[in-house]
């Protein structure tokens, strides 16, 4: 994990009102924090939904796209088709963006 200024972390219940609403699956939401907090030193640590995965965890596309599908198996989340990625069409660089693909995925699937 880098450090940097100003940074503001979400305990997990606040990390999930963040994501309160009926288009996102609280399981795959906690997943996603508790898979980010052991990425940042474990219990301690406190995930920010707009953290940068490569400024805060150091990770690549490579690593992301480790994370996503370690995530998906985690959530039971049929992996998605080349088509189903593409149709999806959007960036995956913050914590954020893996909560919303992961969502998005779950309903669209």
């Amino acid at each position: 994990m880098r450090a940097t200024k100003a940074r503001r972390g979400f305990t997990l219940e606040e990390f999930v009102a963040e994501f309160g609403d009926d288009r996102h699956d609280r399981r795959v939401v906690e997943n996603v924090y508790r898979h980010y907090q052991d990425r940042g030193g474990g219990a301690r640590f406190l995930v920010n939904p707009d953290d940068s995965l490569e400024k805060i965890y150091g990770e690549g596309r490579e690593d992301i796209d480790d994370d996503v599908r370690q995530l998906l198996d985690q959530g039971n989340i049929e992996r998605p088709s080349p088509n189903l990625v593409q149709r999806y069409g959007k960036p995956i660089s913050s914590v954020r963006d893996v909560v919303e693909y992961l969502c998005w995925l779950r309903v669209d699937s």
